[in-house]
């Protein structure tokens, strides 16, 4: 039984080692023992390089690539020709409506899309205990200052005709 989590759940894999064949059909497509085969391969006690094919073996690499292989030089070594340039395609107006304003970096805009990009505005904190600026009710060490009395406001939009 094998857990392959490309090409099956768990259940049976058939293998056959002599001709590099699984139910999974991952050795037949790239030639590399997959994981089922590998784990039967370990069982047995065999080499696993013995069951890969020629061509991923390093003989095989180092005599395809001992040639020299000549750089190509750069664009400025390249002849001159009496053929004019490309030019580049004409520019098409895009549709809609063009934007004035250029596009900001996250970094200098104020109504960033995402809250971590905006910059800080500093805030001052007002104390409801004593209703001075720069601490708060919690750290507050001042009498408390009896606060006047809010006329509570209406809930509601207000009336066309200016009632109550």
């Amino acid at each position: 039984m094998g857990i392959c989590g490309q090409c099956c759940q768990v259940m049976v894999m058939y293998l056959r080692l002599a001709t590099h064949t699984c139910t999974c059909n991952l050795w037949m497509l790239s030639g590399i023992p997959c994981v089922h085969s590998q784990a039967e391969i370990n069982y047995i006690h065999k080499d696993p390089t013995q069951f890969l094919p020629s061509c991923f073996q390093k003989d095989k690499y180092i005599a395809t690539y001992n040639q020299n292989i000549q750089p190509v030089g750069g664009s400025n070594l390249w002849p001159r020709t009496e053929f004019i340039k490309p030019l580049l395609p004409p520019v098409r107006k895009m549709p809609g409506r063009p934007k004035l304003k250029r596009v900001k970096h996250a970094s200098e805009s104020q109504d960033a899309k995402h809250p971590s990009q905006r910059l800080k505005v500093p805030r001052t904190v007002r104390c409801g205990k004593c209703q001075q600026i720069g601490h708060n009710k919690i750290s507050c060490t001042n009498d408390e200052v009896p606060n006047s009395p809010v006329p509570k406001r209406k809930i509601g939009r207000p009336r066309k005709d200016g009632g109550g």
